[in-house]
This record gives structure tokens, C-alpha cells and sequence, in this order.
């Protein structure tokens, strides 16, 4: 029995038009799984790539048993069910603008207008300056320009998101993190290379630069056979030690905020290593260690490569 012949044509009033009423129905039931229950289960399990109820249906219809992917990069396009057009052909602008075959189409419809030629080169000196002479007309000057551009990001970021920054969302951490491994942007000092030599002769799976939904930044190391998170804290911006937040520390902090001040007052500088020691030792280590405690990780930190030995001795 054909029943996805049976069910598009409970589904759709004809081979296009889609029966929502039917559909908000099912999609009730679905939710409560108490009535129509051999439909729904056959529904939710026709595909298991299908990212929702409406989905599936319009899949059945089309004969769509394969999802589609984003032509330029391979990623989940988005489900739009309009007419015969089921997916988007990209997964985003970005991959819509490089494509080699969309890059043509334009420029053969661009020809048509400029009898042969090509009439567009967005990149282009002269259109470059012109882009620039627009802004600075608009803003007053470059650096005014400059500065609202900036300001409506962030604002645009704040309204989609709710947050200052997309890299406040554990998502776009955990896919900055694995874009880098990929592309090898990684430093490591000659410590952490030690330190990786060392781990590797005594654990079998030892992975560089690890990121999970549990602990979205990229830890130094992450031992497979033990689910251990590593951070190893070697260089001064850790300030060699553990923040615990007490006097010593909070007395810690003004002097580094004290040393910043003289430097910025001297040289202009919006921004000196002291800020960053501040940052990287009382914020992100901590807002690292209290994720990890949060989600009851294995977790260990090592603020020289001696601690790190110590440990695996004990481990032997």
C-alpha cells in the first residue's frame, strides 16, 4: 500500500495548494500522541534527515528522499514549501553570492543589459571610492561612518540574537573553534607542543583544540579514553596562578588596572596586555572552570608544564 500516495492526498486540496487545516490537525495530535497514532508514527519516521512535520509531508508529495544540501558548501538549506520549490538552493547569502553558477547567471543577465559587456565589478577602485564618498557624504566623515557601521551591527546582532556579540552563543564558538582547527589558524607555543608529546606517549587519543556543547570553548586537550578537558595555562596572561577572587586577587587586579592606565596615558593606546591578562585570568578561566563545574566535566588545569608531569606520574 502506497501511503504516501494515501496521505498527500488527505494532505493537499490538489498537487500544489497544501490543506492547512488538515495539517494544524494532525500537528495537534502529533504533540499528544493520542489520536491518529500509527499515522503520526509512520510520518515522524518516513525521513530521518526531516526537521519538521511539514517538512516530511511536502517531501512525500515530491518524492523527495534525499534532503538537499547548500550547492557551495554542503551545509542544511532551510525548508520553504513554496509551489514546486521545496528547499533553498543555498544556506545563506554568503554562499548564494560566491557560487560560480550564480556568479554567471548574474553576469549573463548584466551583459544582456550592457549589449555583451560586463556593466558590474562591485570590487573595483573607482566603485570602492564611490561606495566610500557615499559614506562619508551621508556620516560627515570616514571615521563617523566608520563608527555608526559599527553601531548598527551590533545593533542588528542584539535584535536577532539578544546578545552583544554572536560569539556570546555557543554555537558560533564551537563553529569559529572547528573553522580554525580546520584551517590550522591555531598558535601553539613550544610548552604546549611539549605538553602534547608528553600526553600522547602515555594516552592512546589525544585531541588539539577540543569543543562540545558542554564546553563550547577550545581546550588545549582532550583526552578521548578518559572524557578529560585540559586547559593548560602556560603563558603570562594566565597570571601563572588560579583567580579565586579574594583580596589578594581583587589587590591583583588594581595594580594591573593601575599599570594599563599609566601605559594608555602615555602611548594612546585603547588597549594594552594588562587589559587582556585582567580579562583572560578573572573572566574567561573562570567563566571556563564554572561551565565545566556546571555541566560536571572532567576538567583539570595546569599553570606550568611541572604540574602537568606531577599529574601524569600519579596516573602511572
Amino acid at each position: 500500500m502506497n501511503y504516501d500516495k494515501i496521505l498527500t492526498n488527505i494532505f493537499f486540496n490538489d498537487d500544489w495548494h497544501l490543506n492547512q487545516s488538515y495539517l494544524n490537525k494532525y500537528k495537534r495530535h502529533y504533540k499528544k500522541q493520542t489520536k491518529y497514532k500509527n499515522i503520526i508514527h509512520y510520518i515522524e519516521n518516513r525521513y530521518n534527515d526531516s526537521l519538521s512535520f511539514k517538512e516530511t509531508i511536502y517531501r512525500m508529495r515530491h518524492n523527495c528522499e534525499i534532503r538537499p544540501i547548500c550547492k557551495t558548501c554542503g551545509n542544511k538549506v532551510e525548508f520553504i514549501g513554496k509551489g514546486n520549490k521545496l528547499f533553498r538552493d543555498f544556506c545563506s547569502n554568503k554562499c548564494s553570492g560566491i557560487n560560480k553558477d550564480t556568479i554567471i547567471k548574474k553576469q549573463n543577465i548584466d551583459r544582456k543589459k550592457h549589449n555583451g559587456k560586463l556593466g558590474w565589478n562591485i570590487n573595483t577602485p573607482e566603485k570602492i571610492q564611490a561606495r566610500k564618498d557615499s559614506l562619508i557624504k551621508k556620516y560627515g566623515t570616514w571615521e563617523n561612518a566608520c563608527k555608526e557601521i559599527e553601531i548598527l551591527h551590533k545593533n542588528g546582532v542584539k535584535n536577532k540574537y539578544g546578545v552583544d556579540s554572536v560569539m556570546d552563543i555557543d554555537e558560533f564558538k564551537i563553529k569559529r573553534n572547528n573553522t580554525l582547527k580546520q584551517k590550522l589558524i591555531y598558535n601553539h607555543s613550544n610548552t604546549e607542543d611539549e605538553a602534547y608529546n608528553i600526553l600522547k606517549q602515555k594516552f592512546n587519543n589525544v585531541i588539539r583544540q577540543y569543543a562540545s556543547n558542554k564546553y563550547p570553548w577550545a581546550c588545549d586537550f582532550y583526552i578521548i579514553d578518559l572524557d578529560l578537558y585540559i586547559e593548560c595555562h602556560f603563558s603570562h596572561f594566565h597570571h601563572f596562578r588560579k583567580y579565586v577572587g579574594d583580596n589578594n586577587d581583587l589587590n591583583e587586579i588594581k595594580t594591573l588596572e593601575n599599570k594599563s592606565k599609566q601605559i594608555k596615558q602615555k602611548t594612546n593606546k585603547t588597549k594594552t596586555q594588562y587589559d587582556v591578562i585582567i580579562y583572560t585570568w578573572s573572566d574567561l578561566d573562570v567563566r571556563k572552570r564554572n561551565k565545566a563545574k556546571e555541566n560536571k566535566l572532567n576538567f583539570l588545569e595546569f599553570y606550568n608544564l611541572d604540574e602537568l608531569k606531577k599529574w601524569i606520574n600519579k596516573k602511572e
